[in-house]
């Protein structure tokens, strides 16, 4: 392999040292170590990254999520069922055949009650999915910390 020549600050080139004998390594390896750290981890070491706001982040997409669940789905739905709960009040003020009001009834429960469960399951599989997301977020960073702190870094 063919070497090249870079020019630093005399500082910059102090700390390599230092970090050198930290790691028990060359600065050739260090440098390469560096380079290949900050390809695939996509870390720019001009913008440290702060894992709080990383979770802040996550957090604030969760209930952003949650309330726009709760702006198309959940109130629409607390509407329409008003709405049958009116009706039915209704004809009972007006009908008082015992018989079609216990048809009306369980065919409101059969209603509210499918309703439930498809929102239920679609808001569980959202969960699911964001949960997933999260676990895969916390698994990144304790992986990445965990180099990291093998590293020295955080020393």
């Amino acid at each position: 392999m063919e070497y090249k020549s870079i020019r630093i600050y005399e500082h910059s080139f102090f700390g390599l040292g230092v970090l050198c004998k930290r790691y028990n390594t060359s600065k050739t390896e260090l440098i390469e170590a560096m380079e290949i750290y900050f390809s695939k981890t996509g870390i720019s070491p001009f913008e440290p990254t702060d894992t709080t706001t990383e979770v802040k982040h996550l957090k604030n997409q969760l209930i952003g999520f949650i309330k726009t669940q709760e702006k198309e789905k959940l109130n629409p739905m607390v509407k329409k069922v008003d709405l049958v709960v009116e009706a039915v009040s209704e004809h009972i003020r007006s009908d008082n055949s015992k018989e079609y009001l216990k048809e009306l009834i369980n065919k409101l429960a059969l209603f509210i009650d499918e309703k439930n469960k498809l929102e239920v399951s679609r808001a569980d599989s959202k969960h699911a999915e964001i949960i997933g997301a999260i676990e895969d977020f916390k698994s990144e960073l304790n992986d990445i910390l965990s180099k990291q702190s093998k590293k020295g870094i955080f020393r």
